[in-house]
C-alpha cells in the first residue's frame, strides 16, 4: 500500500501489527514508515532497526551522512509499564545513532509527550545527552499536533529533534492544520542541503525506464547545479 501512494516514490516501512499467528496483535494502526524519491535512492541507505516504532534510513548530503529517524513512541498510560517501555524506545535510538556513527542526527514523528508531561523530562534528558535540540520548539509556539475528535483536546506530541549542525539547516517548519487524515496534525519542514550523489533522471511511466544524461556529448564546460 505505501508503494502505491505515489509511482515515483520508494516506500519502507514496518507495521505494528503482529502478524505471525492466526489472531492479530497489535493496534490495526500504527507502525512506521519512510517514503522517498525513486531519483535519490542511490543515495539512501535503509537501517534495519526491528523495531515497528522506529524506521531509520542514512542520506548522503554534501557536508557527510545525514541519519534520518521516524518514530512512533510509546503512549503515556500514567503507569511503570509505559514508562519503561518510552525509556527502551529511546535507548534503541540511542543505539542507532552509535552504530551508524552518524555525526548528523535528525529525530521526527509522534514522540507521545508535550511540555510538562512525564516523557518530556526522558526525552529532554535524551535530547541534552547527544547535544540534540528540538527544532520545532525553536520556531513555533503555541501549536498543537494532536486535536481530539471532539476538538476539546489538543497537544503538542508530534516533534522534530536534531542535532546542533542540522539545526542549522533547517527552514520553513510549521504544522499543516489544512490537511487533516486523523487526529494527529502533519508536521512539514525544509532542511537546507544537497543530497550527494544526485542522479537528475525521470521516469518514463509506464515502463519505469530510467533515463540518464548522455555524458560523452557534454564539452567542457562545467556548470554547477543545485
Amino acid at each position: 500500500m505505501l508503494n502505491a501512494v505515489h509511482s515515483e516514490f520508494y516506500a519502507y516501512g514496518l507495521s505494528a501489527v503482529d502478524i505471525s499467528n492466526d489472531i492479530l496483535i497489535g493496534r490495526p494502526f500504527g507502525g512506521t514508515a519512510i517514503l522517498c524519491r525513486k531519483c535519490l535512492a542511490p543515495s539512501i541507505q535503509l537501517i534495519e532497526s526491528k523495531e515497528s516504532r522506529i524506521t531509520c534510513a542514512e542520506i548522503s548530503i554534501d557536508n557527510g551522512k545525514l541519519l534520518l529517524i521516524n518514530v512512533y513512541m510509546t503512549t503515556n498510560y500514567n503507569d511503570a509499564d509505559s514508562l519503561e517501555s518510552y525509556v527502551e524506545c529511546l535507548c534503541k535510538v540511542h543505539a542507532l545513532i552509535i552504530e551508524t556513527n552518524a555525526t548528523n542526527v535528525v529525530i521526527v514523528g509522534d514522540f507521545n509527550c508535550s511540555p510538562g508531561c512525564r516523557f518530556f523530562d526522558e526525552l529532554f534528558a535524551f535530547a541534552s545527552e547527544h547535544n540534540f535540540v528540538s527544532s520545532d520548539m525553536k520556531r513555533l509556539s503555541n501549536c498543537f499536533t494532536y486535536c481530539s475528535d471532539d476538538g476539546s483536546k489538543t497537544s503538542w506530541i508530534g516533534h522534530v529533534i536534531a542535532n546542533v549542525a542540522v539545526d542549522g539547516l533547517i527552514s520553513n517548519r510549521y504544522v499543516r492544520h489544512d490537511i487533516i487524515s486523523s487526529d494527529h496534525r502533519p508536521l512539514s519542514f525544509l532542511i537546507n542541503s544537497t543530497v550527494a550523489n544526485y542522479i537528475y533522471d525521470y521516469v518514463n511511466t509506464p515502463t519505469y525506464e530510467t533515463r540518464v544524461p548522455c555524458w560523452s556529448s557534454c564539452n567542457r564546460v562545467v556548470h554547477g547545479l543545485g
